[in-house]
């Protein structure tokens, strides 16, 4: 037996000595230097070991460039001011200098993004110098209707008709006017010459009635004719009054000019238009084109 003044110098043997044995396993907690940590080495009961503690090599945390926070012990938040320079659903980043941004509000339906003083910039987009707004190709009929053509998004109309056939020889189609579905039968005016000689005993100048039921639009015969008409004082919402203008050339007999309009229509802000012809059919293709002013 120990007494009061010895020293225990292997604790399991020591107490086997005094009659009870300790788990030898115990002695696995012996041992072990200044700044280790104690780890298990598998599974089993108090299966232990010593080993170096690993506390990485990052001492702090520094914010850089568009970062807050940040910090050197305990738990470290790190936040990106980009969250808080993005306020609204669709707003844009663009680079101001080096390592600096700012924020580019979303434009407005229809805009395009575009390059202004050096910095994006959102624009109203450019439709160009003309714009289709309708096409009508069709066989056998004697009548074509376009409404809702004019608006005030436009200053002038081209009107352009091709490949105008007709069944009945030398047939002339027709234009006329309308409002809201309904055609205009009356106050026609204007002249037309005919180029480069007479055609089928006109004048080489034909001056349309004042007055009339429509205008002159495509003579056209049993082969083909075509028209481009510009159109100007419609779909302003003022009743102003139209004016047409352009060129057509026969299937066979040569060309002309037309210079037509509307008078006494100063109440009527019309929106469409009607082409047909008298006594017979026609086929070709009819198209509307806004010109960007």
């Amino acid at each position: 037996m120990p007494t009061a003044t010895d020293l225990v110098t292997d604790l399991p043997a020591d107490f086997e000595v005094f009659g009870q044995a300790v788990d030898t396993d115990f002695v696995d907690l012996l041992g072990g230097t200044t700044g280790q940590v104690l780890s298990k080495t598998s599974a089993t009961d108090l299966d232990f070991t010593w080993v170096t503690a690993n506390p990485g090599d990052i001492t702090g945390v520094t914010a850089g460039t568009g970062i807050s926070g940040g910090g050197t012990s305990g738990t470290v938040t790190v936040t990106n001011d980009m969250a808080t320079t993005i306020t609204t659903n669709g707003d844009l980043i663009y680079g101001t200098g080096s390592g600096t941004y700012t924020r580019r509000a979303i434009g407005s339906a229809g805009q395009v993004l575009s390059v202004s003083s050096g910095v994006p910039a959102w624009t109203t987009a450019s439709s160009g110098a003309l714009t289709k707004i309708s096409t009508q190709t069709f066989s056998g009929v004697s009548t074509v209707t376009f409404d809702s053509q004019f608006t005030s998004t436009y200053k002038l109309y081209l009107v352009s008709a091709t490949k105008i056939i007709t069944t009945s020889p030398y047939a002339t189609a027709t234009f006329r006017f309308r409002k809201g579905g309904v055609t205009a039968t009356a106050d026609y005016f204007g002249s037309q010459e005919y180029l480069p000689f007479n055609y089928s005993g006109y004048a080489p100048i034909n001056t349309f009635n004042a007055n009339t039921a429509n205008l002159n639009y495509v003579q056209s015969d049993n082969r083909s004719g075509s028209a481009s008409m510009y159109i100007t004082n419609v779909g302003t919402g003022a009743g102003d009054r139209p004016t047409m203008w352009g060129n057509g050339l026969t299937g066979s007999s040569g060309g002309y000019h037309i210079f037509a309009g509307v008078n006494g229509s100063a109440t009527t802000d019309f929106d469409g238009f009607i082409v047909d012809v008298a006594g017979c059919n026609m086929s070709g293709t009819i198209s509307v084109y806004g010109v960007q002013a």
